[in-house]
């Protein structure tokens, strides 16, 4: 495909999408605390797979902001 064309695609397409977000409302997701993330890490041959989880009481920003430990 030309890239013009891809242009155009890209630019049609996110046209659509701009008009389909004003008329159509956007759901939100209804967060409720205690927030928890976990990661889990494969093995490497010197250590086992294993999982870090850090969690906030109130606040995810604060989570994803927090340290893994």
């Amino acid at each position: 495909m030309p890239p013009e064309e891809a242009r155009r695609r890209i630019q049609a397409g996110a046209q659509r999408a701009l008009e389909r977000a004003q008329s159509e409302g956007f759901g939100q997701v209804s967060l409720r605390a205690p927030f928890t993330a976990e990661m889990r890490l494969r093995g490497d041959g010197a250590r086992p797979p294993h999982a870090l989880r850090k969690s906030h009481p109130s606040s995810v920003i604060a989570l994803l902001n927090a340290p893994w430990e």
